[in-house]
C-alpha cells in the first residue's frame, strides 16, 4: 500500500568515518573485529498537509544486524540529522519510524542492504503507512484451519500472494528473515500449537525485534479448543490476553489507520473473545470492546505497536468466522481483507469485499 508522495522532505544521516572496534582482546590479540563504514541515508515522507502526518513530531532511525546491538537515534522532524557508526557486513536492516510525542508510530520504512568499507553507502528510505511494505513472503503458522475456514488463504490468493503454511511441529527447523518474511497466525488453534509456540517464543520475538512483521489473531477457545493463556504466552513486549471472552457483540473503532476508514462501530455475534492488557503506552489501539460506565478500563481488541525494529498486530476478534458468516458493511469480519491487503502492500485492494 504505497502512499503517493506530494512533496519530499529529506533527512541525511551523516557520513561516518571508517572505524575499527576490537572485541575480546587478550594476549593473543582481538578475537573479533567490527569494521565501521560511512553511510548516508535519506528519509522521505508525505507533505505536511497529510492528516496522519499532523500527528508526527519525531523520526526514529534504527540499524540492526546479527553481530551488534541495535543502533538507535531520535531527532525532530524539523531539524533531523542522524550520525551513526554502522558495522560493515551483510543484512543490515535500517528502519525508520515517524512517531508522535508518545512514541506512537504513524509511518515507517525499511531498507535491507550490505555495508562495505570500500565506498560510502547511500540509502533512501520512503516512509509509508504502518504495516505496508511488510515482507513479501507470507508464512502462515497453523496446525488447523480456524473454525474449518480457509478464507485467509483465499483472500491472499485473490491478491496474488503465494503463502507457505508451517505446522508447529516444524518450528524448530523454521528459518525466518525479518526483512523478507511476514508471519500470520490465524485464530482458533489447538492447544498443541500454542504450547509449541511458547517453546519457540524467543525465536518469534527476535524475528519481530529485528525488523519482522507479525499478525497474531489471538482469538482462542474456538472449535479447536486451544487456550493461549493455558500456554502462558506473552506477546512481544509482554502484552497479555485477558481471560474473559464471548463478552460483547460490538467493537468500537478508536484508532487512526487507513484500514479503519469509513468504519465506526463493528458488529458480530461475538465481536471479540477477549482484550489485551499490559500493552505499550505507545501502541495504536485500533478497536476496543465497550465497558460498563463504572469500568474505566480501556479494552483493546485490535492493537498495533512497534517492537524493536518490527511491528506487531494483535486481534482478539473472530475475524475468519465473522468474515464468512457475518453480514453488512459493519460486520467485524470486514477487517480481515483490509488487514491482509495492507500487509501485502496492496492499497488498490484495501477495501476488498468477499
Amino acid at each position: 500500500m504505497k502512499i503517493k508522495l506530494k512533496k519530499f522532505h529529506i533527512f541525511t544521516v551523516g557520513s561516518i568515518l571508517l572505524t575499527l572496534s576490537f572485541i575480546g582482546c587478550g594476549n593473543d590479540g582481538p578475537t573479533d573485529v567490527l569494521v565501521y563504514a560511512a553511510v548516508i541515508v535519506e528519509v522521505s515522507y508525505q507533505d505536511k498537509d497529510s492528516t496522519y502526518w499532523q500527528e508526527v513530531d519525531n523520526i526514529v532511525l534504527r540499524v540492526s544486524g546479527l553481530e551488534f546491538s541495535p543502533i538507535v537515534d531520535t531527532q525532530s522532524v524539523d531539524s533531523t540529522t542522524f550520525s551513526f557508526e554502522v558495522p560493515t557486513g551483510e543484512d543490515r536492516i535500517f528502519t525508520a519510524f515517524a512517531i508522535d510525542t508518545n512514541r506512537t508510530a504513524y509511518f515507517w520504512g525499511r531498507k535491507d542492504t550490505s555495508i562495505s568499507n570500500e565506498d560510502t553507502t547511500r540509502l533512501t528510505i520512503e516512509l509509508t503507512t504502518l504495516l505496508a511494505t511488510a515482507g513479501d513472503s507470507i508464512i502462515i503458522l497453523r496446525d488447523s484451519l480456524p473454525w474449518g475456514l480457509s478464507c485467509t488463504d483465499s483472500i491472499l490468493d485473490s491478491l496474488g500472494i503465494n503463502t507457505i503454511v508451517v505446522n508447529s511441529d516444524s518450528f524448530s527447523d523454521l528459518l525466518l528473515d525479518p526483512y523478507k518474511n511476514t508471519i500470520i497466525i490465524p485464530s482458533d488453534q489447538p492447544q498443541e500449537f500454542y504450547n509449541n509456540y511458547k517453546t519457540y517464543i524467543t525465536k518469534f520475538n527476535n524475528f519481530v525485534f529485528d525488523g519482522g512483521v507479525m499478525f497474531f489473531s489471538a482469538c482462542h477457545k474456538g472449535w479447536n479448543n486451544g487456550d493461549i493463556n493455558a500456554s502462558n504466552i506473552l506477546f512481544p513486549s509482554s502484552v497479555m490476553l485477558d481471560t474473559i471472552y464471548h463478552t460483547d457483540t460490538i467493537n468500537i473503532v478508536t484508532g487512526n489507520h487507513p484500514v479503519l476508514e469509513d468504519l465506526d462501530t463493528l458488529k458480530g455475534y461475538y465481536a471479540s473473545y477477549g482484550w489485551f492488557k499490559d500493552y505499550p503506552s505507545f501502541g495504536h489501539i485500533l478497536t476496543i470492546c465497550p465497558s460498563p460506565e463504572s469500568d474505566t478500563t480501556i479494552k483493546p481488541t485490535l492493537l498495533l505497536y512497534q517492537y524493536g525494529s518490527g511491528l506487531v498486530l494483535l486481534s482478539s476478534q473472530p475475524l475468519e468466522y465473522t468474515y464468512v458468516h457475518g453480514t453488512g458493511i459493519n460486520n467485524i469480519g470486514s477487517l480481515l481483507p483490509k488487514l491482509l491487503s495492507c500487509l501485502v502492500d496492496n492499497r488498490e485492494r484495501l477495501f476488498l469485499k468477499k
